[in-house]
Protein backbone atom coordinates (compact mmCIF):
# COMPACT_ATOMS: atom_id res chain seq x y z
CA UNK A 1 0.00 0.00 0.00
CA UNK A 2 1.13 3.62 -0.69
CA UNK A 3 -0.23 6.45 1.93
CA UNK A 4 -2.11 8.65 0.04
CA UNK A 5 -3.87 6.30 -2.05
CA UNK A 6 -6.93 4.86 -1.55
CA UNK A 7 -6.75 0.71 -2.44
CA UNK A 8 -10.62 0.37 -2.32
CA UNK A 9 -10.82 3.96 -4.71
CA UNK A 10 -8.52 2.16 -7.02
CA UNK A 11 -10.92 -0.57 -7.30
CA UNK A 12 -13.78 1.53 -7.88
CA UNK A 13 -12.47 2.92 -10.67
CA UNK A 14 -10.92 0.12 -12.25
CA UNK A 15 -14.55 -1.31 -11.88
CA UNK A 16 -16.41 2.25 -13.61
CA UNK A 17 -13.78 1.90 -16.41
CA UNK A 18 -14.91 5.57 -17.04
CA UNK A 19 -13.02 8.01 -19.52
CA UNK A 20 -10.15 9.22 -17.59
CA UNK A 21 -11.78 12.60 -18.64
CA UNK A 22 -15.52 11.92 -17.34
CA UNK A 23 -14.10 10.69 -13.83
CA UNK A 24 -14.54 12.13 -10.37
CA UNK A 25 -11.23 14.24 -9.31
CA UNK A 26 -8.68 11.83 -7.96
CA UNK A 27 -7.49 13.26 -4.23
CA UNK A 28 -4.53 15.77 -4.21
CA UNK A 29 -1.17 15.33 -3.12
CA UNK A 30 0.52 17.65 -0.36
CA UNK A 31 3.85 19.16 -0.37
CA UNK A 32 4.13 16.89 3.05
CA UNK A 33 3.18 13.29 0.86
CA UNK A 34 5.77 14.62 -1.56
CA UNK A 35 8.48 15.31 0.99
CA UNK A 36 7.92 12.15 2.93
CA UNK A 37 8.64 9.38 0.03
CA UNK A 38 11.37 12.14 -1.58
CA UNK A 39 12.97 11.41 1.60
CA UNK A 40 15.28 8.49 0.29
CA UNK A 41 15.98 10.12 -3.56
CA UNK A 42 19.35 11.65 -3.34
CA UNK A 43 21.46 13.11 -6.46
CA UNK A 44 23.96 10.27 -8.39
CA UNK A 45 27.26 10.16 -6.27
CA UNK A 46 30.54 11.20 -8.73
CA UNK A 47 30.32 8.96 -11.52
CA UNK A 48 27.63 7.08 -10.88
CA UNK A 49 26.29 4.85 -13.50
CA UNK A 50 23.14 6.49 -13.90
CA UNK A 51 20.42 4.28 -15.33
CA UNK A 52 16.77 5.82 -16.86
CA UNK A 53 13.56 4.05 -17.37
CA UNK A 54 10.43 5.63 -18.35
CA UNK A 55 6.89 4.20 -18.20
CA UNK A 56 3.21 4.67 -16.89
CA UNK A 57 3.81 2.61 -13.71
CA UNK A 58 0.17 2.23 -13.01
CA UNK A 59 -1.32 0.10 -10.27
CA UNK A 60 2.49 -0.59 -9.24
CA UNK A 61 3.07 -3.84 -9.29
CA UNK A 62 5.41 -6.84 -9.75
CA UNK A 63 5.88 -6.54 -12.89
CA UNK A 64 7.03 -3.02 -11.99
CA UNK A 65 9.27 -4.02 -9.43
CA UNK A 66 10.72 -6.79 -11.93
CA UNK A 67 11.46 -4.74 -14.60
CA UNK A 68 13.80 -2.19 -12.32
CA UNK A 69 15.33 -4.40 -10.31
CA UNK A 70 16.84 -5.37 -13.72
CA UNK A 71 17.31 -2.06 -14.75
CA UNK A 72 19.21 -1.02 -11.25
CA UNK A 73 21.54 -4.07 -12.28
CA UNK A 74 22.89 -2.32 -15.19
CA UNK A 75 24.29 0.51 -13.09
CA UNK A 76 23.92 1.58 -9.11
CA UNK A 77 21.37 4.70 -9.74
CA UNK A 78 18.44 4.71 -11.02
CA UNK A 79 16.15 7.28 -12.44
CA UNK A 80 12.79 6.57 -13.52
CA UNK A 81 10.62 8.68 -15.40
CA UNK A 82 6.78 8.75 -14.74
CA UNK A 83 4.55 9.73 -17.76
CA UNK A 84 2.10 12.35 -17.32
CA UNK A 85 -1.84 11.35 -17.59
CA UNK A 86 -2.53 12.83 -20.78
CA UNK A 87 0.53 11.12 -22.47
CA UNK A 88 -0.39 7.75 -20.91
CA UNK A 89 -4.12 7.82 -22.03
CA UNK A 90 -2.87 8.90 -25.80
CA UNK A 91 -0.73 5.68 -25.54
CA UNK A 92 -2.96 2.80 -23.92
CA UNK A 93 -6.53 4.40 -24.31
CA UNK A 94 -8.79 7.40 -23.06
CA UNK A 95 -9.77 4.52 -19.81
CA UNK A 96 -6.06 4.73 -18.83
CA UNK A 97 -4.16 5.63 -16.28
CA UNK A 98 -6.09 4.40 -13.15
CA UNK A 99 -3.76 6.53 -11.21
CA UNK A 100 -3.35 9.85 -11.38
CA UNK A 101 0.43 11.10 -11.88
CA UNK A 102 0.91 11.73 -8.45
CA UNK A 103 0.04 9.03 -7.22
CA UNK A 104 2.03 6.44 -9.59
CA UNK A 105 4.92 9.40 -8.67
CA UNK A 106 4.04 8.26 -5.38
CA UNK A 107 4.04 4.12 -5.67
CA UNK A 108 7.56 4.48 -7.84
CA UNK A 109 9.35 6.78 -4.77
CA UNK A 110 7.84 3.77 -2.55
CA UNK A 111 10.29 1.05 -4.55
CA UNK A 112 13.44 0.31 -3.01
CA UNK A 113 14.92 0.44 -6.50
CA UNK A 114 14.23 3.66 -7.57
CA UNK A 115 16.68 6.61 -6.42
CA UNK A 116 14.64 9.33 -7.93
CA UNK A 117 11.77 10.19 -10.66
CA UNK A 118 11.45 12.92 -13.30
CA UNK A 119 8.10 13.90 -12.98
CA UNK A 120 6.18 13.96 -16.10
CA UNK A 121 8.39 12.74 -18.24
CA UNK A 122 8.43 12.69 -22.26
CA UNK A 123 8.25 9.57 -23.92
CA UNK A 124 11.82 10.35 -25.72
CA UNK A 125 14.66 11.10 -23.55
CA UNK A 126 16.47 13.60 -25.53
CA UNK A 127 20.35 13.58 -25.71
CA UNK A 128 20.09 17.02 -23.71
CA UNK A 129 18.06 15.73 -21.28
CA UNK A 130 20.59 12.87 -20.76
CA UNK A 131 23.54 15.63 -20.52
CA UNK A 132 20.89 17.09 -17.39
CA UNK A 133 20.71 13.80 -16.01
CA UNK A 134 24.37 12.55 -16.25
CA UNK A 135 22.45 8.86 -17.89
CA UNK A 136 24.79 6.41 -19.39
CA UNK A 137 22.41 3.47 -20.12
CA UNK A 138 18.25 3.94 -21.18
CA UNK A 139 16.89 1.41 -20.52
CA UNK A 140 13.00 0.09 -22.85
CA UNK A 141 10.88 -2.92 -22.72
CA UNK A 142 9.43 -2.53 -25.78
CA UNK A 143 7.54 -6.28 -25.95
CA UNK A 144 5.47 -4.61 -23.35
CA UNK A 145 5.09 -1.40 -24.70
CA UNK A 146 4.01 -2.69 -28.02
CA UNK A 147 1.64 -5.24 -26.60
CA UNK A 148 0.26 -2.38 -24.41
CA UNK A 149 0.03 0.39 -26.81
CA UNK A 150 -3.52 0.93 -28.49
CA UNK A 151 -2.82 4.05 -30.71
CA UNK A 152 -0.67 2.46 -33.12
CA UNK A 153 2.51 4.65 -31.61
CA UNK A 154 5.79 3.38 -33.43
CA UNK A 155 7.76 2.29 -30.08
CA UNK A 156 11.12 1.55 -32.03
CA UNK A 157 11.24 4.79 -32.72
CA UNK A 158 11.50 5.45 -28.71
CA UNK A 159 14.42 6.76 -27.60
CA UNK A 160 16.57 7.53 -30.70
CA UNK A 161 19.20 9.76 -28.82
CA UNK A 162 20.32 6.95 -26.77
CA UNK A 163 20.21 4.88 -29.87
CA UNK A 164 22.45 6.65 -31.78
CA UNK A 165 24.84 7.13 -28.99
CA UNK A 166 24.59 3.24 -28.20
CA UNK A 167 23.16 3.25 -24.72
CA UNK A 168 20.22 1.56 -24.88
CA UNK A 169 19.51 -1.72 -23.42
CA UNK A 170 16.26 -3.85 -24.09
CA UNK A 171 15.31 -5.62 -20.80
CA UNK A 172 12.10 -8.08 -20.79
CA UNK A 173 9.68 -8.33 -18.00
CA UNK A 174 9.38 -12.03 -16.77
CA UNK A 175 5.98 -11.60 -15.48
CA UNK A 176 3.33 -11.62 -17.46
CA UNK A 177 0.97 -9.21 -15.40
CA UNK A 178 -0.23 -5.91 -16.59
CA UNK A 179 -3.30 -3.13 -15.80
CA UNK A 180 -5.97 -5.01 -18.19
CA UNK A 181 -5.14 -8.38 -16.53
CA UNK A 182 -5.40 -6.82 -12.54
CA UNK A 183 -8.82 -5.35 -13.72
CA UNK A 184 -9.80 -8.57 -15.31
CA UNK A 185 -9.21 -10.76 -12.02
CA UNK A 186 -10.58 -7.71 -9.45
CA UNK A 187 -13.92 -7.80 -12.22
CA UNK A 188 -13.91 -11.85 -11.68
CA UNK A 189 -13.89 -11.78 -8.49
CA UNK A 190 -16.87 -9.02 -8.64
CA UNK A 191 -18.81 -11.18 -10.35
CA UNK A 192 -17.91 -13.89 -7.83
CA UNK A 193 -19.02 -12.09 -4.97
CA UNK A 194 -22.25 -10.53 -6.12
CA UNK A 195 -23.08 -14.59 -7.23
CA UNK A 196 -22.30 -15.46 -3.68
CA UNK A 197 -24.31 -12.74 -2.25
CA UNK A 198 -27.60 -13.71 -4.99
CA UNK A 199 -27.04 -17.16 -3.50
CA UNK A 200 -27.66 -16.41 -0.13
CA UNK A 201 -30.36 -14.69 -0.63
CA UNK A 202 -32.47 -17.19 -2.44
CA UNK A 203 -31.57 -19.40 0.42
CA UNK A 204 -32.24 -16.71 2.87
CA UNK A 205 -36.07 -16.57 0.98
CA UNK A 206 -36.27 -20.17 0.73
CA UNK A 207 -35.86 -21.14 4.63
CA UNK A 208 -38.08 -17.88 5.30
CA UNK A 209 -41.31 -19.60 2.87
CA UNK A 210 -40.67 -22.93 4.43
CA UNK A 211 -40.85 -21.55 7.93
CA UNK A 212 -44.05 -19.34 6.84
CA UNK A 213 -46.02 -22.10 5.21
CA UNK A 214 -45.46 -23.98 8.80
CA UNK A 215 -47.09 -22.03 10.43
Amino acid sequence: RTEGVSTSDLVGRLLLAAPRSTRVPWSCMTARMLHHFARGAREPPPGARVVYIGGSWDLFHAAHTSILRQAKQLGNYLLVGVYDDVTVSGLYGSELPVMSLHERVLSVLGCRFADDVVIGAPIDLTSEAMHEFHVTTVVQDPDCERRHAVNHVDMASHHQAAKDLGVLVELHCDYDLDVPEIARRIRGNQTAQEARYHRKREEDNRRMDIKLRGL
